[in-house]
């Protein structure tokens, strides 16, 4: 893994990095991350909370509305809890 360097923080061979397979020999792939888009504030805090009340709204509802998340996600093939938290967000 390489991180921060002498040629400064985004130069392009700075990141993380995963050694695969290669049909020889291991090699080095460079993984890409995407940037959060806010990083602090009263943005992030928001989103915080919407996150926050969205895992409780999750908490509360009863066995069959998840089994419906659930069986809707599967559709999908997502799980039926971040199915629920994206309808959430996007909702409010």
């Amino acid at each position: 893994m390489f991180g921060v360097s002498d040629y400064g923080l985004f130069n392009r061979w700075s990141g993380v990095y995963q050694m695969r397979r290669g049909a020889k020999r291991r090699i080095q792939v460079r993984m890409s991350y995407p940037e959060c888009p806010v990083r602090t504030g009263a943005k992030i805090a928001a989103s915080k909370l919407l996150f926050k009340n969205a895992m409780a709204a999750w908490a509360l509802q009863p066995t069959p509305a998840r089994a419906w998340w659930n069986y809707k996600g599967n559709k999908i093939k997502m799980h039926g809890m971040n199915l629920f938290i994206k309808e959430y967000i996007l909702a409010h």
